[in-house]
């Protein structure tokens, strides 16, 4: 009986080590305002620039329109999209961009996305790594450029400004959105959880609604789904 007991024991406990060490199959993300933002006496911030009104009932982190893969999420109350994950790499690129361009494959599926000539963009690079010393995985989030994206043989791509499906795309003004450099802890858990996105301002306009609602036919929603105790 106790040899069957230590048995029960061993799977058990291969299974919980199995488990724990299983890859994440949810990518997600979280937008906070950032630590500055001011608010004005009637609780309402303007941004002259992009000429977006957003009312701080609403929170500034909410309703900003992100895409990953193929799949489309707009940040709820608490500022979070979540994705499927759809690669097998522990390092992402990140664009953030008003207005990038789809490019289509035969069909209907996009191949990869366009940044306009005149549109400004950020674009990072953001990959885990293991601390030689305290051997904690982190995060090292990186400002990059798009000459060294692509092969240097890929010349239309280099020229067009292309970036691939892979990347999750912030369709934004990058000047509302402020993504720290550096090193930063990764938060244990079930989901492939980010490095936290600030929002500096409102960044969500009528210009910005259309630009992605044009594309959105050719995006997947993303569903939640709850587990059920």
């Amino acid at each position: 009986m106790k040899r069957l007991l230590k048995i029960l024991m061993f799977f058990l406990n291969i299974t919980v080590l199995s488990l724990q060490s299983a890859p994440s199959h949810i990518l997600t993300a979280f937008f906070q305002p950032y630590p500055t933002q001011q608010q004005t006496a009637d609780n309402t911030s303007i941004d002259s620039q992009q000429g977006s009104v957003n009312n701080f009932n609403s929170p500034i982190h909410t309703g900003i329109f992100v895409s990953y893969y193929g799949y489309k999420a707009i940040t709820d109350h608490n500022g979070q999209v979540l994705f499927p994950l759809k690669q097998t790499e522990t390092s992402f690129t990140l664009l953030v961009c008003k207005d990038p361009i789809p490019v289509f494959n035969i069909g209907s599926t996009i191949h990869h996305w366009e940044v306009p000539q005149k549109s400004s963009f950020d674009f990072y690079k953001i990959s885990q790594f293991t601390h030689e010393k305290t051997k904690k995985v982190l995060w090292n989030v990186e400002k990059k450029d798009l000459d060294n994206l692509w092969n240097p043989t890929q010349k239309e791509y280099i020229k067009s400004r292309a970036i691939p499906l892979t990347t999750l795309i912030i369709h934004a003004n990058p000047e509302g959105i402020y993504i720290p450099e550096g090193v930063s802890l990764i938060q244990n858990g079930e989901q492939t959880v980010l490095p936290t996105i600030y929002v500096k301002s409102a960044i969500t306009s009528p210009e910005n609604a259309l630009s992605f609602l044009q594309t959105s036919d050719f995006f997947s929603p993303v569903h939640r789904v709850f587990k059920m105790d």
